[in-house]
């Protein structure tokens, strides 16, 4: 429940800084959170350990259990509580990142800005030149022409420059509803503190891990999960059985029982004894009378 709580609320943290939209913020953490939780409840139930085993058979050393598959399955449950350890990190130093946030504001909306101021500067100085060159014939020569030309190029420049203003407000706008998330993540990880969040965050995550391979095969609760799955497996081995033999009798009326080559079925820990094979002269002499 700890895991499913911080989950819940380290994805909806995330969603509220990417979308400020209630209704998908609230869908997508839910879906998301449900999903992690489902398939860590899944690693953890591949981590559990076998349970039909000799009791009498040796505690088999921790280092031998170790497998391929176990060190994936770890892998990936390290990954989702990396992944679930990012956003909690950054709401809790989320204070000392917000001043670092502004000045990252700053720095993109200024290179936008001469971004933008670069691509119309050449317009904006020939639109100038031809002003000033114009202006000097009106001086000379105050023409209608003249000056129907000077005002079309005011009327130019005026719409560049608010062209400009429009784009420097719209940007100036998304910059400031936005939370640089990935900024803020990558931020946040050159601190130590956060380091050992996330370091608590994957200790948690393997906890119920460690609780299932230190618990010995011979405590209690092995003990009746051995117990109660046998049972279990029993009952429903003794139903298939009946109903087999319930189908020949009444589709076919032969009475017949599921075959099998162990001696305990279902558990199948036993085989059937082989026969014995004789040699080829006890043949010939069972079939041929001497």
């Amino acid at each position: 429940m700890l895991i499913l709580l911080l989950t819940i609320c380290s994805i909806f943290y995330a969603t509220e800084m990417l979308f400020h939209v209630p209704q998908v913020e609230a869908l997508l953490s839910t879906f998301i959170s449900l999903l992690f939780v489902f398939i860590y409840i899944f690693l953890l139930n591949t981590f559990s350990k076998q349970v039909f085993v000799d009791k009498k058979a040796e505690e088999v050393p921790w280092w031998k259990k170790i497998r391929i598959t176990n060190i994936v399955r770890v892998g990936f449950v390290v990954f989702m509580a990396f992944l679930i350890a990012k956003p909690v990190e950054i709401f809790v130093f989320r204070v000392y990142l917000e001043p670092k946030v502004e000045a990252h504001r700053d720095v993109i909306f200024n290179s936008y800005r001469q971004k933008i101021e670069s691509l119309n500067n050449a317009d904006v100085q020939k639109i100038q030149q031809a002003l000033v060159f114009y202006r000097s014939r009106y001086q000379k020569y105050a023409t209608p022409a003249i000056n129907e030309r000077i005002q079309n190029l005011n009327i130019e420049l005026s719409e560049i420059k608010a062209s400009q203003a429009d784009n420097f407000a719209v940007a100036k706008l998304r910059i400031e509803r936005s939370d640089f998330l990935l900024y803020r993540i990558k931020t946040v990880s050159h601190y130590p503190l956060p380091w050992i969040i996330c370091t608590a965050m994957i200790i948690l995550f393997l906890f119920p891990g460690y609780l299932i391979y230190s618990i010995s095969n011979n405590d209690t609760y092995y003990k009746l999960k051995h117990d109660w799955e046998r049972k279990m497996i029993s009952e429903e081995y003794s139903a298939f059985s009946k109903q087999y033999t319930k189908i020949f009798k009444e589709s076919f009326n032969l009475d017949r029982t599921s075959y099998t080559v162990f001696v305990d079925p279902p558990f199948n820990e036993k085989r059937k004894e082989q026969p014995s094979f004789q040699t080829q002269s006890d043949f010939l002499k069972k079939f041929s009378g001497e």
